[in-house]
């Protein structure tokens, strides 16, 4: 096990790795946020563009992640393989990193979701090695 000083050195130089990692999703045609989240609703980084976080809105994507894992669990604890919700004028994908680790892209409806997709499944290794 990493000394504590040492994890956290590390930790402060990955973090800015990810965020660049992030950003390959954020300059997508119309993509306004990503979010990488704990299986338990913890955020453990997020970028944005044109878009706010509220505190309200952060516990909704929490509270997203705590439901779908138990929607899941109720499917024989079947994996999540994807939630995808769409309101007026965005919508919401969310995709596992790893068991413990999603991905939410926040996009405008006109995003082109085969893109983000093809980003996801290109950038998932990258983004878990980091984790």
């Amino acid at each position: 096990m990493r000394d504590t000083d040492e994890y956290y050195t590390s930790m402060k130089q990955e973090m800015p790795m990810l965020k660049k990692i992030l950003n390959k999703f954020l300059i997508l045609h119309e993509v306004r946020g990503v979010i990488v989240v704990r299986e338990n609703g913890e955020i453990i980084e997020n970028i944005k563009s044109g878009i706010e976080f509220d505190d309200n809105f952060m516990n909704a994507v929490s509270t997203l992640m705590q439901d779908s894992k138990a929607i899941a669990d109720n499917f024989s604890n079947a994996p999540i393989s994807m939630v995808f919700m769409e309101f007026s004028e965005y919508f919401l994908l969310l995709g596992p990193l790893t068991e413990k680790f999603f991905l939410l892209i926040i996009a405008q409806n006109t995003a082109n979701i085969g893109q983000i997709t093809y980003e996801i499944k290109k950038n998932t290794e990258e983004i878990v090695s980091l984790l």
